[in-house]
């Protein structure tokens, strides 16, 4: 079950957050002024989407290289 938990999870952030970010670049170059507006909220959730794992991945890097360093200064 935790296994079909990441492959969703890798499906959102691989597929989904860029296409709205996509979705939302199109929409608000393309579309007429009044509903330009609707295509903000979607591109603001995919940056956000982006963003987040990429801050969680650094912080989850950093914490196993100094778990690393520490077991290696521990020797």
């Amino acid at each position: 079950m935790n296994k079909n938990m990441r492959t969703k999870n890798l499906l959102i952030y691989t597929l989904i957050a860029p296409t709205m970010v996509l979705i939302s670049i199109f929409g608000f170059a393309f579309r007429t002024e009044r509903k330009k507006i609707f295509y903000v909220p979607i591109g603001t959730i995919g940056i956000y989407l982006i963003l987040s794992k990429d801050f969680s991945r650094r912080l989850i890097r950093k914490k196993i290289l100094n778990k690393i360093k520490f077991f290696k200064n521990n020797k």
